[in-house]
């Protein structure tokens, strides 16, 4: 063998070995990164449910507070009545407007279907009045509705409780 010959192996025997370590470089690199993209991917999504879930529990608190507070200038201002001779509810409209409309009002986005329906409805109600004048069963119908605000506030308070005495 010729000195030639013997660099010619060391050379190729050199440049496999090289050309081995490189590609496991890269192959462990790739899945270095692999991997650590699906962890902080995880992450990230982990951080999402947790910030939905801390700003919903935040809204429901606000909203709790302020049906506490609803409930308590309900009974404490008397802003309906019930009849007993017509077994009916009647809304009064400006203790309406000045105890419990601006707090329904501050939580409005948070309110569910049912009670956001109620307010509309007496709303467009008020606004009617306003325009054209009451008529007989306006107070019955603003009551009814208050009534069911009042009802489906307690309901929310009651499910609460349950899924307290059930955890």
């Amino acid at each position: 063998m010729t000195c030639q010959g013997i660099i010619e192996i060391g050379n190729s025997i050199f440049s496999s070995s090289l050309v081995a370590s490189l590609l496991g470089v890269v192959v462990g690199g790739f899945i270095t990164y692999k991997v650590q993209k699906q962890s902080m991917e995880k992450q990230q999504q982990f951080e999402r449910k947790k910030m939905k879930y801390e700003e919903n529990k935040k809204n429901q608190e606000t909203k709790i507070k302020a049906y506490s507070k609803i409930l308590h200038l309900n009974s404490t201002h008397m802003v309906s009545e019930w009849d007993h001779h017509t077994s009916r509810t009647e809304l009064y409209g400006d203790k309406y407007m000045k105890y419990i409309q601006p707090i329904l009002y501050e939580i409005y986005h948070l309110l569910d279907d049912d009670i956001a329906k109620e307010i509309d409805y007496i709303e467009i109600s008020f606004e009617r009045i306003y325009i054209l004048g009451s008529e007989n069963d306006d107070k019955w119908s603003l009551g009814h509705s208050y009534s069911k605000i009042l009802t489906e506030i307690r309901k929310e308070f009651e499910d609460i409780r349950k899924s307290r005495s059930s955890a």
